[in-house]
C-alpha cells in the first residue's frame, strides 16, 4: 500500500490546517469552517435543516478533497485486499467499487472505506481523514 497524493503524507506546518481546492469557495459562501484532523473544513453554511432541504430540493455538493487516497497493487493485491477486508473484493469487475469495512487482525472496525478495482492487481481505497495513518500503517 502506498499514499498516492491526496490526504497522505501531508503534513501540519507550524500548526496550519490544509485546505482543499474548495477552500476558497466555502468562504465565498460563508461557511462556518472548522478543523476536522488537521484540514480547514466548512461545517455548515446555514441552517443544518435548511441546508438539508436545499438538497433535498435542488442538490449539493460535499468536499471529500480531505479524504485519503492508497493504491493496491502487485502480484499479491487480490489476496491481501480478501484477508483485510470482510467482503470478497478481488470478485469485483474491474471498473467497480465498493463499500466496506477496514478491519484489524481482530477483526475489529477501524474504517469505513470504498474501494475500487483497477485492475486485476491494482485497487484504488479512500480511507477517511482520520484514518488514514492508522490504515497506511
Amino acid at each position: 500500500m502506498k499514499g498516492e497524493g491526496g490526504a497522505f503524507p501531508m503534513e501540519l506546518k507550524k500548526g496550519i490546517p490544509l485546505r482543499t481546492a474548495l477552500y476558497n469557495e466555502h468562504l465565498k459562501l460563508n461557511a462556518r469552517m472548522t478543523n476536522f484532523h488537521g484540514w480547514e473544513m466548512p461545517l455548515e453554511y446555514t441552517k443544518i435543516v435548511e441546508e438539508h432541504m436545499a438538497v433535498r430540493r435542488n442538490v449539493g455538493i460535499f468536499d471529500v478533497s480531505h479524504m485519503g487516497d492508497v493504491i493496491i497493487e502487485g502480484n499479491d493485491a487480490n489476496k491481501f485486499v480478501d484477508y483485510i477486508f470482510p467482503t470478497k473484493i478481488s470478485d469485483l469487475n474491474i471498473g467497480e467499487c465498493t463499500y466496506t469495512a477496514f478491519l484489524d487482525t481482530d477483526g475489529k472496525m477501524i474504517d469505513d472505506t470504498i474501494i475500487y478495482k483497477l485492475w486485476d492487481d491494482k485497487y484504488f481505497l479512500i480511507p477517511n481523514a482520520a484514518n488514514i495513518e492508522r490504515i497506511i500503517n
